[in-house]
């Protein structure tokens, strides 16, 4: 079981598990600090590489 829980698909869907929390976390910081554009940047990348992963994963 444990060898199978780390292949590459299931690595990808963690890190995209992982990326929705972190895709909060920017808009939360956005609001709180009057529209950071690093804020929104970062979180378009957050997306955009879980985009990806998701593309890689089929």
């Amino acid at each position: 079981m444990g060898k199978r829980a780390f292949n590459l698909p299931n690595i990808l869907t963690y890190a995209r598990i992982l990326a929705v929390p972190m895709v909060v976390l920017c808009f939360f910081l956005e609001g709180r600090l009057q529209s950071s554009e690093f804020a929104r940047w970062s979180a378009l990348a957050i997306f955009i590489a879980a985009s990806v992963t998701d593309y890689l994963d089929g």
